[in-house]
């Protein structure tokens, strides 16, 4: 079917013999009338995002090809529905003088191509060479140095940035299957107004890609506000930027490594952030939860966002640190009082639960773990891995306001005895949760 496309897509360029899908070099795809300025076909439909990933600080250009006849079915709220043959187009350029669109030069096109095979996606990533004049096909991924110059600070007036090419892997480690693999072209993403004051929606309908008519209202559907618009409020434009960097893992049914819940509509008291002991380690905190209201220094959901080593986020593709994202995530955190949740509905203080240090830790045979409760509410005790999978639920019922005592004696749901290793316990009542570290040994 893909070669299909291909044959489709030929069509509008020079005739060539028959070859498999995809082909070396982009030219031979068809997608520009010049290759060298990357000027789009008719066919190619342009689209730009209100809150964009981080790209280590290129700039990028956005297309979708939707194969003859075939249309996207739209969803105001959850993932759109894209045709068989469907190809989403991103062109990467990198400013060579830091800050100077002029020096702006082509890197990378990559490719989402919608399968016939499962409805299955697949991504491609093409190298673009020195001249700007043709991108090759990248079998697997690649890391290349480019010497970008800073003229504001002539000593040395230089800087090395390694950019990152994504392995074919690499892009279904992102574009998440609980996500719904396509992650910029959804209503809240794309509802935005143009430099004409029409509704980008409107002028993507206008081209014909929809299956049936949109909402009459297009400014009542959902909305990811601009990161950096300072007419939105912080915490909008921090829940944003998380979202779009962050979300596509950390959500229910998705691959992470922890159980927290960064999408734009999650209320903050149920992320699995607030006050919760981070799994992954501390990065310096002496103190350390995930977000720690009113200090962003001791949030390791900020501290991953400057790390350079290992459990840096994001975790893949990224060599660049973020500082005007790091700095509006750590403006937020600062922002928040000390209170566990921002929620003035539902406000309490963290004397409304305290989770003791197991005992005896570390502990071989069986371990005791009490905690207090303020108030009663449904709670859950939970034991955790390293890799933030729950290996075993202690207790997970209505308890009533008081002091409880729990056991766990070392084994998962299953029966079977867990190996030697740091676990986590972590407890979650109503709205508030925490967690401590405990050692097993054999």
């Amino acid at each position: 079917m893909l070669f299909l496309l291909f044959v489709l897509l030929r069509s509008w360029a020079d005739p060539l013999e028959a070859q498999e899908f995809p082909p070396k070099q982009l030219s031979e795809m068809g997608l520009f009338e010049s290759i060298k300025r990357q000027d789009p076909k008719a066919n190619l439909i342009p689209y730009t995002v209100n809150s964009p990933y981080w790209s280590d600080g290129t700039h990028k250009t956005r297309f979708i090809l939707v194969p003859n006849k075939k249309k996207i079915i739209f969803s105001s709220h959850g993932n759109f529905e894209f045709p068989t043959e469907t190809i989403l187009i991103k062109n990467f350029y990198l400013d060579l003088v830091l800050n100077n669109p002029s020096s702006r030069t082509i890197i990378e096109t990559r490719l989402f191509v919608k399968s016939s095979i499962n409805d299955s996606w697949k991504g491609y990533s093409y190298q673009w060479n020195e001249e700007g004049s043709e991108a090759f096909l990248l079998t697997g991924s690649k890391t290349t140095t480019f010497v970008v110059e800073t003229p504001a600070d002539p000593s040395p007036g230089f800087f090395l940035q390694d950019y990152y090419f994504p392995s074919r892997n690499d892009c279904l480690s992102c574009h998440t299957k609980a996500a719904g693999r396509v992650l910029g072209i959804r209503a809240s993403q794309l509802n935005r107004r143009m430099d004409n004051n029409q509704n980008q929606l409107e002028l993507l309908e206008k081209a014909g890609i929809f299956s049936k008519q949109l909402p009459n209202d297009l400014d009542k559907l959902p909305l990811l506000p601009n990161p950096f618009d300072p007419k939105t409020s912080l915490e909008r434009r921090a829940r944003s930027y998380l979202a779009t960097n962050c979300s596509q893992c950390h959500r229910p049914q998705s691959a992470g490594r922890t159980i927290i819940d960064l999408r734009y509509d999650t209320e903050l008291s149920q992320t699995n952030t607030v006050n919760v002991y981070p799994t992954l380690g501390a990065l310096g905190s002496t103190d350390a939860r995930i977000l720690t209201p009113g200090s962003a220094n001791n949030s390791t959901i900020y501290l991953r966002m400057l790390n350079q080593e290992s459990f840096r986020m994001p975790s893949i593709g990224s060599s660049v640190i973020d500082a005007a994202g790091s700095k509006l995530i750590a403006d937020w955190i600062n922002s928040m009082g000390t209170v566990t949740n921002v929620s003035d509905s539902n406000k309490r203080h963290d004397s409304d639960l305290t989770l003791s240090q197991n005992y005896p830790n570390p502990f071989n045979n069986v371990t005791n773990i009490e905690f207090k409760l303020g108030s009663f509410a449904k709670t859950r005790l939970s034991i955790i891995d390293v890799l933030g999978r729950r290996i075993r639920t202690i207790v997970d019922a209505p308890l009533s306001a008081g002091h409880h005592k729990f056991h766990w004696d070392g084994c998962n749901d299953g029966g079977t005895k867990m190996s030697t290793g740091i676990y986590f316990y972590n407890l979650q009542s109503g709205i508030y949760e925490t967690k401590r570290r405990l050692s097993l040994i054999k």
